[in-house]
């Protein structure tokens, strides 16, 4: 009886993940609508201009390496979407470019491309950029301000900046829950990133009991070592919606090609993803530290998957074994 063990990435067809693709674009794409009537027309071209190089980078790649272009592949429109929403608004367009490139080029194709990806690309590419261009990728400015000339200009520091020294957030509650609050421009709709992560669950594109148990694991660690003078349920709270916690539940920590595919594996996953966050946000220097984690994260995936299956294994070798044994015994009582 042989059983043979397949660690992360999981997914190899380019079509076996599809429907989810469309159900996350779409998702996607409403998150930048609201993000053009919070910051303006600027959120269009960081849109295009993160697509396109995502989508160029992803064409030339193919080419280069003698792979056909299967323009139904729309992983790179993701990668390249989830990019654009965690730039500032104001942003330099090359950096943007150089995200997109270092996701696809280095991070994705190297091994062996869609489905194939040992690390998450979107998150390889925003680590890249964050540890190069620190002072570009974290200089925010208020939702509306484009609507006042006098503070179109004024650059302030997110709830993440306060936190990472800290401070309390000193924005109210509902504030914080509608995304009126610097931030990039598309992690900090609470309400409209819950909803966006339920019909996701209900299309059975993500699974619950991940997020459930990385919510778990994060809040527990928020309540018992808080960063701030926000104590108990106030400091989960803050974890949870002043960072942008929810939006890398949704689209990143849930990816199906870096995540482990077995139940127990998933849990043990989700739970180990809340330490591992919650770990970096005290120890790093920088205050979107979430990339970062994900990567450490995606590392664990295959030992997670292994161990786990080597466990079901010898589980599975255990019964079968019993079942023999007890098959003996029935033929020698009935002979």
């Amino acid at each position: 009886m042989k059983f043979e063990i397949h660690s992360a990435p999981h997914i190899k067809s380019s079509n076996s993940n599809i429907k989810m693709l469309i159900d996350v674009i779409v998702m996607l794409f409403i998150l930048y609508a609201v993000s053009v009537y919070y910051y303006g027309i600027k959120t269009v071209y960081i849109l295009l201009i993160s697509v396109a190089s995502g989508v160029a980078t992803h064409i030339v790649t193919s080419l280069l390496l003698n792979k056909k272009v299967i323009f139904r592949d729309y992983s790179p429109i993701v990668t390249s979407m989830i990019i654009g929403l965690l730039m500032p608004i104001d942003i330099p367009f090359h950096i943007i470019v150089l995200a997109n490139i270092f996701a696809i080029f280095v991070a994705k194709y190297p091994f062996g491309g869609t489905g194939q990806n040992v690390f998450n690309p979107a998150a390889c590419g925003l680590a890249i950029v964050i540890i190069t261009f620190s002072t570009e990728m974290f200089q925010y400015k208020d939702p509306f301000s484009y609507y006042n000339v006098q503070q179109s200009n004024v650059i302030h520091k997110s709830l993440a900046y306060n936190m990472s020294v800290g401070g309390i957030p000193q924005n109210t509650i509902s504030d914080i829950l509608i995304g009126n609050v610097p931030s990039a421009i598309g992690v900090s709709y609470i309400y409209l990133l819950i909803a966006c992560m339920l019909y996701l669950i209900v299309r059975k594109d993500i699974r619950i009991r991940q997020i459930f148990f990385t919510l778990l694991s994060l809040s527990v660690l928020a309540y018992f070592f808080p960063r701030t003078n926000a104590t108990g349920l106030k400091s989960v709270f803050y974890e949870v919606c002043a960072m942008p916690t929810i939006f890398f539940m949704t689209f990143l920590l849930t990816d199906p090609v870096t995540t482990p595919v077995r139940g127990t594996a998933i849990d043990i996953y989700a739970i180990l993803s809340g330490i591992v966050i919650m770990l970096f946000r005290h120890f790093s220097v920088f205050e979107m530290s979430e990339p970062f984690a994900i990567l450490v994260l995606n590392f664990m995936v295959p030992c997670i998957d292994s161990v786990v299956e080597n466990i079901h294994t010898k589980r599975r070798r255990i019964s079968f074994a019993k079942r023999q044994k007890q098959r003996q015994r029935d033929f020698i009582n009935n002979n």
